[in-house]
């Protein structure tokens, strides 16, 4: 068996402007960062093999959280970074309506049929973030992995170690800094043990 936990990245500046970020640089708030303590302590009493994470600033920082407290280097694995939102990146829900009428919302209802102008498909981003699960599946059992990511990238992983379509991406809720685990047992058999974890969050101010 491997235990997977998935943590999204802590607060940004845009997820507090409600812009959509994607793969755009953004670091966190000083909230993100906090949420980001918050979750690299929930981990203490956890033995972690390795920490894996997106290149992008705001999951590299929430990865070096939980790595100083096990005296770990997170791992760089670019498969793991977030969907290119393309041209939709650094506009809010109403930009986007006004530009691209009902797009929006087919992004929450077949996100399986959306394309997004210069951005990439679900479909695209499930096939590398599974990649990057193979890749560590690959390397045994016995372990245990957190790896820190994002909303979409971390909703399509989900639906690929449950072998659900990624029409049901959204399905998943995924607030920042949470936490939630997949046991993989081989042969493709995943068991979710937990789902968008923020009990470590509560009384945050």
């Amino acid at each position: 068996m491997i235990c997977f936990y998935f943590v999204r990245h802590g607060q940004t500046l845009w997820n507090l402007t409600g812009k959509y970020q994607g793969s755009t640089d953004v670091p966190l708030s000083e909230v993100g960062e906090a949420q980001a303590e918050l979750a690299a302590r929930w981990f203490d009493d956890k033995k972690i093999d390795a920490i894996y994470t997106s290149p992008l600033v705001r999951a590299r920082k929430t990865a070096e959280a939980i790595a100083r407290r096990h005296q770990l280097e997170p791992v760089i694995k670019p498969e793991f970074r977030e969907l290119s939102f393309g041209e939709w990146e650094g506009l809010t829900y109403d930009e986007i309506e006004s530009r691209w009428p009902g797009a929006i919302e087919k992004l929450y209802r077949a996100p399986d049929e959306l394309q997004i102008e210069g951005g990439e498909t679900f479909a695209e981003v499930e096939k590398r973030t599974m990649k990057g699960m193979e890749d560590l599946i690959a390397q045994g059992d016995g372990k245990t992995y957190v790896i820190v990511g994002h909303g979409a990238s971390t909703r399509t992983i989900l639906c690929g170690m449950l072998e659900l379509p990624i029409r049901l991406a959204w399905h998943f809720c995924q607030g920042n800094a949470n936490i939630s685990c997949i046991h993989y047992y081989g042969k493709g058999q995943s068991w979710l043990y937990m789902l968008n974890s923020q009990e470590h969050l509560e009384g945050q101010k």
